[in-house]
Order: C-alpha cells, then sequence, then structure tokens
C-alpha cells in the first residue's frame, strides 16, 4: 500500500485551496489512483484487492453525486402524460378559408 510520504504530503499541499481544504473531487481523484494502484498490484492478496475494487466504486458514486448526476433510468418521464398528450393530440387539417379564398383582381 502506499504511504503518505513527506514528498506526497507536501505535493498535496500545493494543490490545497486558498480556506485549507481540498477540492473534493480532487481528492476523489487522489484516492481512486491510489486503489487502482493496489488494484492493478500483483502483490495485493485478493481479499483486499475485493475491499479496494468496492473502495474504487464507492468513490466512483462519490463523483457521480458531486456532479450532479442522477442514476440511469431515474429521470424517466411519467407513461401516463405522454399517452395522454398523443390521444389529445389536434388534427392538422385545411381550413375552409384557405381553400376558398379566391385571388384579388387588380384594377
Amino acid at each position: 500500500m502506499n504511504a503518505l510520504t513527506s514528498e506526497r504530503a507536501r505535493a498535496i499541499q500545493k494543490r490545497r485551496r486558498r480556506n485549507g481544504t481540498r477540492n473534493p473531487r480532487a481528492e476523489l481523484r487522489e484516492i481512486q489512483s491510489i486503489l487502482l494502484n493496489d488494484i492493478r498490484n500483483p502483490d495485493t492478496a485478493p481479499h483486499i484487492r475485493a475491499q479496494c475494487t468496492r473502495a474504487f466504486n464507492d468513490c466512483e458514486e462519490r463523483l457521480r453525486i458531486l456532479n450532479n448526476k442522477p442514476l440511469p433510468g431515474q429521470l424517466r418521464p411519467d407513461l401516463a402524460q405522454i399517452r395522454q398528450a398523443k390521444k389529445t393530440k389536434p388534427l392538422l387539417l385545411p381550413t375552409p378559408d384557405s381553400e376558398a379564398t379566391p385571388a384579388k383582381e387588380s384594377l
């Protein structure tokens, strides 16, 4: 596992905001990169790899929430409203005025 060395601590300190906190997205990406390195490491035990995969998935969910993206299929339109709109669709028929208007004669 990657330990927080003094070099990494200095690099993280440079990325901090003025008020001393970090951007949550940047923190999640940093965590994901560490987890991905642990997942790809062949020396990592299988149960540790599974835990890292679950944590990586949780980070993806947090990023989705921070970006205000809904779950797939969550924003489906109401089918009753769509069916009602199809039933009450007006017919576009020609009006009697448009067929029977004579051309004006010029004098």
